[in-house]
Parts: structure tokens; C-alpha cells; sequence
């Protein structure tokens, strides 16, 4: 496993992980490292809550990288699509 320390950040006593831009003239975010017990909420949030309004596997795996992250983001939320 590969920790890259220097992504992370604290604000307000809460970790985040800083992202680069995922292609050309996008711009850096920050996405917030999730605890486990908080996964399947954001999953429901991202694909059919207030956040998304229900979108498929493609458009909800945007939304979840865009705002969450840990290690096992994407295969969690493909299995729950």
C-alpha cells in the first residue's frame, strides 16, 4: 500500500486528501478521506440523493471522487450502482 502523506490536509480537525486536476484546465480538489461507517451514506447521496438524482455507474463514480475517498471508492461504488 502506497501512502502519499503529502496529499493530505487538515481542516478544522477534519482530513482531507488534495487531488490534481483530472485533465487540462480543470482545477485541484479536495476530497474528504471517509470513514468507513459513513460509506454506504455517501454512496446513496452521491447516486440518488440530493447531491446526484439517481445517475449511473459513470456519472456516480464522478460524483464520489469529486467529494469522498477511501481505498476502495471505486469498486464500492460500482457494486453498489
Amino acid at each position: 500500500m502506497i501512502v502519499k502523506w503529502k496529499e493530505l490536509e487538515v481542516h478544522d480537525g477534519i482530513v482531507y486528501r488534495r487531488k490534481d486536476s483530472p485533465g487540462r484546465g480543470e482545477p485541484e480538489f479536495i476530497q474528504l478521506l471517509l470513514p468507513w461507517a459513513q460509506v454506504e451514506e455517501a454512496l446513496r447521496q452521491c447516486h440518488a440523493g440530493t447531491v446526484a438524482g439517481h445517475f449511473g455507474i459513470r456519472k456516480t463514480l464522478d460524483q464520489v471522487k469529486r467529494r469522498f475517498y477511501w481505498s476502495t471508492w471505486k469498486e464500492d461504488t460500482k457494486r453498489f450502482c
